[in-house]
């Protein structure tokens, strides 16, 4: 009777519960791991939502950089005056003509009706100089304007050569659109961002004194 009595209340010593991925360790400390893991999760899955939509705005290559020229005048009114806008898909690299239809912008007061972009000028006084060639119905008939080589596949504004129209004032700027720039803006906070948080997770992730 007494060896029946002392089955039923004796009981096996057994192991305190543990999780089968971290056997020996604390169930405390593996929920503040998970908790860690899922934090640093969210702003991957943001900065890799966000750099896809950039994708949208920057260009894949370098060759299909989008380009802005415009022709303008700083000092004459409004302030500058504009003569015309042209977005090219990218550098003009070769002898290009534009139509008034494919401007993005021409001035009412110049009936312009196509601009000529050339690389390389015959003319005897600007041999191997780059070349701007604005078409008009009215006078002049021609506006001709000379840029030193490499003008057109360079970013920046510069003025005309001796001998162009609308020496010492005009200017033919060369840039990027605004899309591109902002997309170029959002990768640099992204980076930002993206160290910022790297040294805060590794300051989380280091063990605090007991």
């Amino acid at each position: 009777m007494s060896e029946a009595k002392n089955l039923q209340t004796k009981t096996p010593d057994l192991p305190l519960p543990t999780r089968a991925s971290g056997v020996g360790r604390p169930l405390h400390l593996e929920s503040v791991q998970l908790q860690n893991r899922r934090a640093n999760m969210a702003p991957k899955h943001m900065l890799l939502a966000v750099l896809l939509g950039l994708l949208g705005i920057v260009p894949a290559r370098a060759g299909d950089l989008p380009v802005v020229y415009t022709v303008f005048n700083p000092v004459a009114p409004p302030f500058p005056f504009v003569l015309f806008t042209y977005d090219s898909p990218g550098f003009i690299t070769t002898d290009t003509t534009v139509s008034a239809a494919h401007l993005a912008f021409m001035n009412p007061l110049n009936d312009i009706t196509s601009v000529q972009f050339i690389l390389d000028s015959t003319d005897a006084a600007h041999l191997g100089d780059e070349e701007l060639d604005v078409f008009e119905t009215n006078a002049p008939p021609e506006e001709i304007r000379y840029y030193p080589t490499g003008t057109f596949e360079s970013l920046g504004v510069t003025a005309g050569l001796p001998g162009s129209f609308g020496t010492p004032n005009s200017r033919l700027s060369v840039a990027t659109p605004e899309p591109f720039s902002l997309g170029l803006l959002c990768i640099g906070a992204i980076g930002l961002l993206a160290w910022r948080y790297r040294v805060g997770s590794d300051k989380r992730s280091k063990p605090k004194p007991i």
